[in-house]
């Protein structure tokens, strides 16, 4: 093994890289790229799954929630929805942010079968957080695949001399 003077890692100029070095920094910035991804994911889910359960709880008092709405100022309006209908401050805050006519139309059938999906997607991506070594392995293959190239290697006429490129 002969290191690449020419690297560089982290501002160190001239480091000694191997290849198994190369794949440990490889290895660590999918990891952590995989993990982000995913626990992003989940936020979402769970602010989707916030939302829906505070529109399920208001979906017997729409005209209640209307009038509250109607008649305070916005931080008002979200501590009387807070403490009517036992509410958390974002789930008050994304009614607020509803439209009116969103708060009207859905029905409760709507409401429980969007949040069963949510919660699917939700089991979905919590399940996926043990698999990132998986997802890691199938990138690195599907790598090996698009990228490998068989050895090369010349045979020149005379007698004595075989060259082989590993690239």
């Amino acid at each position: 093994y002969v290191p690449n003077p020419n690297f560089s890692l982290n501002g160190e100029l001239y480091k000694d890289v191997s290849p198994i070095i190369l794949l440990e920094y490889w290895y660590k910035a999918r990891y952590t790229a995989l993990l982000s991804t995913k626990r992003r994911d989940l936020q979402s889910l769970k602010k989707q799954q916030w939302t829906l359960e505070a529109q399920l709880t208001i979906v017997d008092h729409r005209d209640a929630v209307v009038e509250i709405i109607k008649k305070n100022h916005r931080d008002e309006a979200r501590l009387e929805l807070q403490r009517t209908f036992k509410l958390t401050r974002f789930q008050s805050e994304c009614l607020l942010a509803l439209r009116l006519e969103s708060l009207s139309r859905s029905t409760p059938e709507e409401l429980k079968t969007q949040l069963a999906n949510i919660m699917e997607k939700i089991h979905v991506v919590t399940n996926a957080f043990t698999n990132i070594n998986e997802d890691i392995a199938q990138t690195a293959l599907k790598l090996k695949e698009e990228f490998s190239c068989p050895p090369h290697t010349t045979a020149p006429k005379y007698i004595g001399y075989v060259e082989l490129d590993n690239q």
